[in-house]
């Protein structure tokens, strides 16, 4: 076994090596892809682990999900700008990154670039006390101008919810 604990564990060396084989072809060839080979690779890999692995992780992730919503009804505004702060950041580190990756196609920049911090944490911030509050009251402004839950057809629940979305 390549792994010995309750969330990794992999069947036998021969799906071991199918797995290894895969993702060193992934490799190569995302070298010409859009597609990083981490994902890649992790997706090659992924196909060889045992299903009481994918039974732990469906109940970790169930775990998280349960915990969340419980944050989610205990306090609702602070979660929702916790967690808009979390994606502003994670989402400017992206943004980051293609920024770095698309320099470097063009041949203007080779060495590797710096994080810069002062962007993430204004973007963390202006979701965190703007954004994801104004999101919140907003959002409520909608449900008691156009209800989604409550009476009223199919029809006008679909439509009240798609003004939601597109408002």
């Amino acid at each position: 076994e390549l792994w010995d604990g309750s969330y990794y564990h992999l069947r036998d060396a021969s799906l071991i090596a199918d797995a290894e084989a895969a993702a060193t072809r992934l490799i190569k060839k995302s070298s010409n892809s859009r597609l990083p080979w981490v994902i890649l690779a992790a997706l090659s890999i992924s196909a060889v682990f045992s299903t009481g692995t994918l039974v732990s992780l469906t109940k970790l992730s169930s775990a998280f999900i349960a915990w969340y919503l419980s944050l989610l009804d205990a306090t609702p505004l602070l979660t929702k700008c916790v967690t808009g702060g979390l994606i502003a950041l994670t989402g400017d580190y992206g943004a980051q990154w293609f920024e770095w990756k698309s320099k470097q196609a063009s041949k203007e920049s080779d060495n590797m670039p710096r994080y810069k911090i002062r962007r993430g944490i204004a973007r963390f911030l202006e979701c965190l006390l703007i954004s994801s509050p104004l999101m919140h009251y907003g959002y409520d402004l909608f449900e008691t101008l156009v209800p989604t839950v409550g009476g009223g057809s199919a029809l006008y629940r679909s439509v009240a919810a798609l003004t939601h979305v597109l408002a």
